[in-house]
């Protein structure tokens, strides 16, 4: 269980933060949750394991995670999903492995999520799943309640009025960098060898790596209004 926050003094400081910065829709706990020293483990009869974790931040429109090592050997799953099983990410495998081990699971919603984490016997204990950054959605990015108000900050691209830019649609992005949130492009270049190149603020990556980064293409609300 995450310390309660004040959530007025954050959207103060929201109100108040130095132009040109993402805007933020997450506090960030800092955290060192590890399949050694947290969680469950349940041994299966024929020698598989299960680890569990739950994680909760009591008022908490969405809760996401990021993984400062994460290493699934072969035949390894992890599923993160929400308290209600309404809402499943997953399930993760070694096709999700980088190089540098980081990695990243997205807004699950609610105050509360379950990490569940299957590990076969032909691979025991060669798993690393370890959660550096607990970010607790106050401000419904996602809009989970249908309660939030939409921002004035462009066209939305379901109305009549984006008629004849599907291209540019189709090209872009909103950008979660983990508790902020910014925008962004896929671009061609001049050699038209579609390299794929994602064009964004620098101010939105300075000081992240983008390993944990979300890319939420085809992002549409349900009505124009």
């Amino acid at each position: 269980s995450m310390p309660a926050l004040n959530i007025n003094e954050l959207i103060e400081e929201d109100n108040n933060r130095p132009p040109a910065t993402p805007f933020r829709y997450g506090y960030k706990f800092d955290v060192n949750y590890a399949l050694n020293n947290a969680g469950t483990w349940t041994t299966l009869e024929n020698g598989d394991r299960i680890w569990s974790l739950i994680i909760e931040s009591e008022g908490a429109y969405a809760i996401s995670l990021e993984y400062s090592h994460f290493y699934l050997p072969e035949g390894a799953t992890l599923y993160v999903f929400s308290e209600d099983r309404a809402m499943v990410h997953g399930g993760y495998t070694n096709e999700n492995n980088q190089d540098d081990l980081l990695f990243a699971s997205p807004l699950t919603k609610g105050d509360m999520i379950i990490l569940e984490y299957y590990e076969p016997l032909s691979s025991y204990n060669e798993g690393i799943i370890e959660i550096d950054y607990i970010i607790h959605d106050y401000r419904d990015i996602l809009n989970f309640s249908n309660t939030r108000e939409s921002r004035s900050c462009g066209d939305n691209v379901v109305c009549d009025s984006a008629n004849g830019y599907e291209d540019q649609v189709n090209a872009t992005s909103w950008l979660d960098m983990g508790g902020y949130v910014c925008t962004g492009a896929m671009i061609n270049n001049t050699s038209f060898d579609l390299t794929p190149y994602y064009w964004t603020a620098w101010h939105c990556v300075e000081g992240d790596n983008p390993s944990t980064f979300r890319f939420y293409f085809n992002y549409e609300t349900s009505t124009c209004s």
